[in-house]
């Protein structure tokens, strides 16, 4: 509360008025921790938290989608080509007369792995066959197996031999 205190001419007494002054506390907003997913691949957000605010609300700058937007939990559904990374930012409308406060956070999108075994091929029986036109982009390592009686070398690289067995 505060007081106005006008003093009054003599002999007029002094008058005095109040007012209430509300102070409305500062909204608050934490985005939580970044995080890493695969392309393609969902997040829900956990560790978000905002206070002091008449709501809260989310945008991306990815090319998925985002559900739940106006709760701190959203979920991302990412795409295929979202990446390297999408900025998820929280913010929480501020109790007038406060301003809206905003904080992001990086969401990591790693590319998925992909396989591809190269074209198929005919070998003799006892023949070996080194395999070419093979790739594993967005991998951290490769290895092959197999289902047949014979031997296969190299099979932590792209580019193994197999050696096939008599009973193949």
């Amino acid at each position: 509360i505060l007081t106005l205190t006008a003093t009054g001419i003599s002999p007029c007494p002094d008058v005095s008025d109040n007012m209430v002054l509300t102070i409305s506390p500062q909204a608050t907003t934490d985005a939580g921790p970044p995080n890493i997913i695969c392309a393609g691949e969902t997040y829900t957000v956990a560790g978000a938290s905002s206070l002091n605010n008449t709501g809260v609300n989310w945008t991306h700058t990815g090319a998925g989608t985002l559900s739940g937007a106006t709760t701190l939990t959203p979920t991302y559904t990412s795409l295929p080509t979202d990446g390297p990374s999408v900025i998820l930012t929280l913010t929480a409308t501020g109790i007038s007369p406060c301003p809206d406060v905003s904080d992001n956070m990086i969401l990591t999108i790693s590319p998925q792995a992909t396989a591809e075994a190269g074209p198929s091929a005919t070998i003799c029986v006892g023949g070996s066959y080194t395999l070419s036109g093979t790739s594993a982009p967005n991998s951290t390592g490769v290895n092959w197996t197999h289902n047949g009686a014979g031997s296969l070398t190299g099979a932590s690289t792209l580019t193994p031999t197999y050696i096939s067995d008599p009973t193949d």
